[in-house]
């Protein structure tokens, strides 16, 4: 838990946004490397793969503690949707949210492994990633706690003293 303190009885499986751990999928180095210091600020652990068969190595072996997998529709080797896919069968599924560089359209909806799944398109800023997590995570029933929003006194993206390169960026 993010203030140190032990999780309540019976939520030992529960998924707590900002208290867990994120499987992130990203082929895209620069996007993958913002995308984990965007997580971490919400004060997630980061797991990042860089393809689709690394990232379903780590989610077959670390599925019993992944809060959340934040994956890009489209990668080398399997994208979300072959993810979402080889976890359909799971009792315990972790929520999925997807991210695509290109619009979605009607014909993504039509694909029943898509469908109702929460998803972002890039570009996004750290506010609509934000947002976009804490649907994926109430959709599975865990009560949004992320960490420091974009601009308060505690977030060392908007702090006085950020240095070159931190600010309000933007996942291209």
């Amino acid at each position: 838990r993010r203030n140190g303190a032990p999780a309540p009885a019976g939520s030992e499986g529960a998924a707590t946004p900002g208290a867990g751990t994120v499987l992130l999928a990203e082929d895209r180095d620069d996007v993958r490397q913002l995308m984990v210091r965007l997580l971490q600020r919400m004060d997630f652990t980061v797991l990042p793969a860089r393809r689709g068969d690394e990232a379903l190595a780590l989610l077959e072996r670390e599925r019993d503690r992944l809060a959340l997998v934040v994956a890009d529709l489209v990668m080398p080797r399997g994208g979300g949707a072959m993810l979402l896919q080889r976890t359909r069968a799971w009792a315990r599924r972790p929520p999925f949210l997807i991210v695509s560089g290109l619009e979605f359209s009607p014909s993504d909806e039509a694909n029943d492994v898509l469908q109702g799944v929460p998803r972002i398109t890039k570009p996004f800023t750290f506010d609509e990633l934000r947002a976009a997590v804490e649907r994926a995570m109430a959709r599975a029933g865990a009560t949004p706690e992320i960490g420091p929003e974009e601009g308060s006194a505690s977030d060392p993206a908007t702090a006085p003293a950020a240095g070159p390169g931190e600010g309000k960026e933007a996942v291209p």
